[in-house]
């Protein structure tokens, strides 16, 4: 897969989408397989890596809230 622009979460699950759809529907020719492979792995780790960092930021959000509410309440 040539460097290119990241995509968005969602522009990478419609590709990984795109993907299986062809690859089950055996729309992917042998020579393009492992180049489709490559590519597929590639966006499964930055799907990964921006779910780990959302749940981050909500896990940092949330403790806030419930520092900022327990420091209410005394």
């Amino acid at each position: 897969m040539a460097k290119k622009e990241k995509l968005t979460y969602e522009q990478a699950m419609q590709r990984l989408e795109s993907i299986v759809r062809q690859v089950e529907n055996n729309e992917i020719g042998i020579d393009r397989l492992t180049e489709t492979l490559k590519e597929a792995r590639t966006l499964v780790k930055q799907c990964k890596t921006q779910l780990y960092a959302v749940d981050k930021d909500i896990r940092t959000i949330l403790q806030e809230d419930e520092d900022e509410a327990s420091t209410a309440q005394e």
